[in-house]
């Protein structure tokens, strides 16, 4: 699962590696580019829709977009469920915005009014090991791409 499927270079280089993608996100302009990528899309909420999966029916979840602009307890309820879902040994990857790329894209008044903010990698490699749904077995922290974007990615273990 990609999502949000904003970013469709992420899901054009999953569907390019050969693995059945479903590229999820809430806004229909976005399902529409994505649609074009060979990858199954659907109209949703990100983490109504890892909820309505199985646990342990899913190999990997890429997550960003949403887990940028998230409240804390948001965060928390789409790393859950992603977590949730994920197979023994799956891959969760958290890509999020570098937050000076982040804060020099917005306003000061959007910057301070706006619900919620990206996390530091350091941040997500404190709070992925402690989630109590499932524990992670290892966090790597990829550094910026073009200083933009960092990438945490999770082994999930039981």
């Amino acid at each position: 699962v990609v999502g949000e499927a904003g970013r469709t270079d992420v899901v054009t280089a999953v569907v390019a590696a050969g693995r059945p993608t479903t590229a999820v996100d809430p806004r229909a302009d976005r399902i529409r580019a994505a649609a074009g990528t060979g990858a199954a899309v659907e109209l949703a909420d990100v983490a109504d829709h890892l909820r309505r999966r199985l646990p342990g029916s899913l190999g990997a979840v890429v997550v960003s977009g949403t887990v940028d602009r998230a409240s804390l307890a948001g965060k928390a309820d789409l790393v859950d469920q992603a977590l949730r879902a994920l197979v023994p040994g799956g891959i969760l990857v958290v890509l999020a915005t570098d937050q000076a790329s982040w804060e020099s894209a917005l306003d000061p008044v959007a910057a301070d009014l706006a619900p919620g903010r990206p996390l530091r990698p350091e941040t997500w490699a404190l709070v992925l090991p402690r989630r109590p749904v499932r524990p992670v077995v290892q966090v790597d922290v990829h550094p910026a791409v073009r200083g933009t974007v960092h990438a945490v990615v999770a082994e999930a273990g039981r």
